[in-house]
């Protein structure tokens, strides 16, 4: 007879079907019958451990879970070693052997909890504030409430709710030959003091055979709460929602599954055919180690993922990092930079990051809305098309001084532009005019860096006794260089010095020194430039309506740090004022006859160094350099 759970609570046997197969009995073990009470009160780890383990024993076989309205609760803390001492680091442990093992809740999964921290006011729009406590539960569910030991090395075993040991089988070390995972959903605990997950949901490394279906890997709360500010947070640990075979294994399929809220939302190598992943809030939402032999992915969906499609950097969870065949047929994805709502640390960086280039193949990417940008690192052997073929291309971006072995702020300006998914081009200072020609002639922006003080006689000014250090060689090499762009009006994008550059290049003048001639109302220039990420929130930019710039950052104010004692005076003929700081000083000025932008302030800083106060809004930071050409642009 097939037992079904919801015909009566009392459970009188341990198992519901047995199938004669040669001399072994194919069990499906109900957790019920265990000892499982799927309250969300009771510890039921030893529970489902135990109908895992009769499973086993009878050779294979399915455990099954009946729905309830509050899910099986996992409480106990993880086991290092399964109990012949192989590694394992797991709540519920997969045992070692030949077998094949089916773990199947009663119905298939419902995707998608909320994937951003809707801000007050929405309501307006239809949407309601983002609270924790609010997730309900709509699937067969397993949740884990406990917190693993933070692990900080990604070479180490994940601590997760299931896996499989050790073994010693092949590349993968496998130690089981088949698990099925189906109609399932396993909650990871998020703790809301560190608002990161510190356990991993699936680790199947070391299993030989994967199949995956109508399931989810997530949290159990939301990714933030509105009226805590609280949301998601960078992870310092290595967790992973889904971690399938490792190398050499026989075959893995994934159909209609997905992850949520890991620092690694799919952890893929080789055979894997998947038909439907999804995958959201997720700092590298599909990282591949190896697919000596082909992998597909016919729909890739992705929601607010700092990452989308990686490969490895060095060994992780074990696995060795190899070269990479895939062929994703679509991915659909929201990039979620334009929301301007947390979690930051999901917005899109990048769509491929793959800077040792060992990806081979192709993907097909749709954006319905937002930025309409696929920022890409390496990738040189993926083909890249964007549905209906009008994709954006990776800009040339000439990044100036990046010569001179002074300029330490220099690899900041490349980082910065190339995380950005542009081509970073570092420029040797030179005056010759012939030389600078040629050089612009193949960029599509022009950026101009930060630096010493501009040599007042350029602007027709005495030297203040408050001048700073100034660089002949260096006026010299950019006002050429401005000099060459201008011929062919290439887009200018200016930073600090570059901003003081450019408004003395088109006809303006600067104060030489803002403490002596404007007043200490806001500290400019104190704050420490030591070329590590001491960078704090100095001050508010306020940001012009109807700018260019406030399309781009979708806000009024913004935090900025400060490194300069100079600013503009007169502002050139041609441009205009688009932020300020609370004292008036200018921050940022855009062409209205010449495509240019220029900033006083310093993204490149905060984006490279990943500045860690929350004031800083780094998505919106890294958005400025990915839209250039738009902020370098003029009507």
């Amino acid at each position: 007879m097939w037992y079904n759970a919801r015909m009566t609570k009392s459970v009188f046997f341990a198992w519901a079907l047995a199938v004669v197969s040669g001399n072994a009995w194919a069990l499906v073990a109900n957790v019920q019958a265990y000892g499982a009470k799927g309250d969300g009160v009771a510890d039921d780890t030893a529970a489902i451990q135990k109908a895992i383990d009769a499973v086993a024993e009878a050779g294979g076989g399915k455990v099954y879970f009946p729905f309830t309205t509050n899910g099986y609760l996992v409480a106990s803390p993880a086991r290092e070693f399964d109990a012949e001492g192989r590694p394992v680091r797991a709540q519920l442990v997969i045992p070692a052997g030949g077998r094949n093992i089916c773990l199947e809740g009663e119905m298939p999964c419902t995707f998608l909890y909320s994937y951003q921290v809707r801000p007050r006011g929405c309501e307006a729009h239809h949407f309601t504030p983002t609270k924790f406590g609010t997730m309900g539960v709509m699937n067969t569910m397993i949740r884990s409430t406990w917190d693993a030991p933070e692990v900080y090395d990604p070479a180490e075993m994940p601590w997760s709710v299931i896996a499989a040991p050790k073994g010693d089988s092949c590349n993968g070390r496998f130690s089981t030959k088949l698990v099925t995972f189906k109609d399932l959903e396993i909650r990871v605990h998020l703790n809301k003091e560190k608002m990161y997950p510190t356990t991993s949901a699936a680790n199947f490394r070391h299993v030989s055979r994967v199949v995956v279906q109508d399931a989810q890997f997530c949290l159990d709360e939301n990714v933030g709460d509105t009226y805590l500010d609280k949301h998601l947070m960078e992870n310092p640990c290595h967790t992973v929602g889904l971690h399938a075979s490792g190398d050499q294994n026989d075959q893995q399929i994934l159909r209609s599954v997905a992850v949520q809220g890991f620092k690694y939302g799919f952890v893929l190598g080789e055979h894997i055919v998947a038909d439907h992943l999804y995958a959201h809030n997720c700092e590298e939402a599909v990282v591949f180690h190896d697919s000596t032999h082909l992998s597909k992915i016919g729909m890739l969906v992705a929601q607010h993922n700092r990452v989308i499609l990686s490969t490895t950097r060095g060994v992780l969870f074990g696995n060795r990092p190899a070269p990479v065949n895939v062929q994703i047929d679509l991915l659909n994805f929201e990039g979620g930079q334009t929301t301007g709502v947390p979690p930051w640390v999901s917005h899109l960086h990048y769509g491929i990051y793959d800077p040792e280039n060992r990806l081979h193949g192709s993907v097909t990417w749709h954006e319905p809305w937002g930025a309409n940008s696929f920022p890409v690192v390496g990738a040189r052997h993926f083909k890249i098309e964007h549905f209906g073929g009008n994709a954006p291309r990776r800009l040339r971006v000439g990044v100036s001084d990046c010569g001179d072995p002074e300029n330490a702020a220099a690899p900041w300006y490349l980082d910065a532009v190339r995380r950005a998914g542009h081509e970073a081009i570092a420029l040797i200072g030179t005056a010759d005019t012939n030389a600078l020609r040629e050089v612009v002639a193949n960029l599509d922006v022009l950026l101009m860096t930060g630096g010493e003080d501009v040599e007042p006689a350029r602007y027709g000014a005495e030297p203040s006794p408050k001048l700073g250090g100034v660089n002949l060689r260096r006026d010299a090499c950019d006002f050429a260089l401005m000099a060459a762009a201008r011929e062919r009006k290439l887009p200018m994008f200016g930073v600090c010095r570059g901003l003081q550059a450019m408004n003395v290049f088109f006809g303006g003048t600067l104060y030489q020194d803002l403490p002596s001639e404007v007043g200490g109302k806001v500290d400019h220039g104190s704050m420490p430039w030591d070329g590590d990420a001491t960078n704090a929130p100095a001050h508010i930019v306020r940001i012009a309506d109807g700018s260019r710039l406030a399309g781009v950052v979708g806000c009024r104010e913004l935090a900025a740090n400060s490194h300069h004692h100079q600013a503009v005076k007169k502002l050139a003929p041609g441009f205009k004022i688009v932020a300020t700081a609370p004292d008036g000083v200018v921050e940022a000025i855009e062409g209205v006859d010449y495509p240019a932008f220029a900033c006083q302030f310093h993204p490149e800083a905060l984006v490279a160094c990943r500045a860690q106060d929350p004031a800083f809004k780094l998505d919106i930071l890294l958005g400025m350099f990915k839209r250039m050409r738009e902020l370098a642009s003029c009507p």
